[in-house]
């Protein structure tokens, strides 16, 4: 029983350590990124890094932030971005570092 439970950790903890591939504006189609007016008018910034499922035709069907901008509204928008994003790649997991900067 101690054994398969080692295992069982073991395999989740490789699971879990295995990233999913990068993906960036290049990989994005049809993307209307608009700055949050309130975003904008505080002069935030940040990087927004989201893992996404991407299906075979291009449609994210899930979007999670892993790391925050440290600004909700950003963070928010990032999601609602890629969500209305094709993706050119192939379908599968894949992992989005989204900068918002002004100027």
């Amino acid at each position: 029983m101690k054994r398969t439970l080692l295992a069982l950790i073991c395999a989740l903890t490789a699971l879990t350590a295995t990233a999913a591939p990068k993906i960036g504006p290049a990989d994005f189609k049809d993307c209307k990124q608009e700055y949050p007016r309130a975003a904008l008018m505080n002069e935030e910034t940040g990087t927004v890094q989201v893992d996404v499922q991407v299906d075979a035709d291009g449609k994210v069907t899930e979007a999670k932030i892993v790391s925050s901008s440290g600004h909700k509204s950003l963070d928010s928008a990032t999601v609602s971005m890629v969500k209305k994003c094709k993706i050119t790649k192939a379908a599968g997991p894949y992992s989005i570092d989204y900068v918002w900067t002004l100027g």
